[in-house]
């Protein structure tokens, strides 16, 4: 009767303590894996395919040196893309993306359908940047600020697209990074697999004592 008493007790010690831990799992801190996409690559300023899980990055910087977008600009007979987070050929692109180009020494920038700023290309050495995240969408030419938009503006980004040439424009300065959103992409912490490893410890405790209150007591010869 101790020995039915004790298994019984440990069942429920066991059991409570697996329940617990059970059920702590899903609120228990993961590890975020956080990726940085660089654009020009080693190819060059080739095009890069990239699709995101959740199609808008945390954040995105832009920088070209105004010597480069000159360059471009002077051998394009029409508007010319400095920079596009779509393909330039697809019919929605503007709609969802972001595109920085360049025209008669004009540039403008058009983010999601709408076109954000516009500004004229100055002379001489100068840098255009262009940034964008939750907070806030902006670009700077030189000294001069020819957009912000406030709130979430972030372009959907499928690619990396631009009409520069590694092979014929000076891309030296051009840098474009994207901080990926691969909130999917996670591994567990070790205080994670220490409550999944308690959780299966408190499950195994209880189904072992459920066996012992289960089996049968031994019998007493001449009882």
């Amino acid at each position: 009767m101790r020995l039915f008493r004790s298994a019984r007790g440990w069942a429920i010690l066991f059991g409570l303590l697996g329940s617990v831990a059970a059920l702590a799992v899903p609120f228990m801190p993961v590890e975020h894996q956080s990726t940085t996409l660089e654009w020009p690559t080693a190819q060059g300023t080739r095009a890069v395919s990239a699709p995101l899980v959740a199609y808008s990055p945390l954040s995105l910087d832009l920088r070209v040196p105004c010597a480069t977008a000159r360059g471009l600009d002077a051998r394009s007979a029409g508007p010319a893309a400095l920079l596009s987070t779509n393909p330039p050929e697809s019919p929605y692109g503007d709609l969802t993306g972001l595109r920085l180009d360049v025209h008669d020494g004009q540039l403008r920038l058009i983010v999601r359908g709408q076109q954000l700023g516009a500004g004229n290309l100055p002379p001489g050495a100068c840098t255009i940047a262009v940034r964008s995240d939750g907070n806030e969408t902006s670009a700077v030419v030189g000294n001069e600020r020819i957009a912000e938009v406030t709130g979430d503006s972030r372009p959907q980004l499928t690619g990396i697209y631009s009409q520069l040439d590694s092979a014929v424009d000076d891309v030296r300065g051009v840098a474009f990074t994207a901080e990926v959103d691969n909130r999917y992409d996670t591994s567990p912490t070790g205080l994670k697999v220490g409550v999944i490893a308690l959780a299966l410890l408190g499950c195994a405790g209880s189904l072992i004592a459920l066996r012992r209150m289960t089996s049968p007591r031994p019998t007493v010869p001449g009882h």
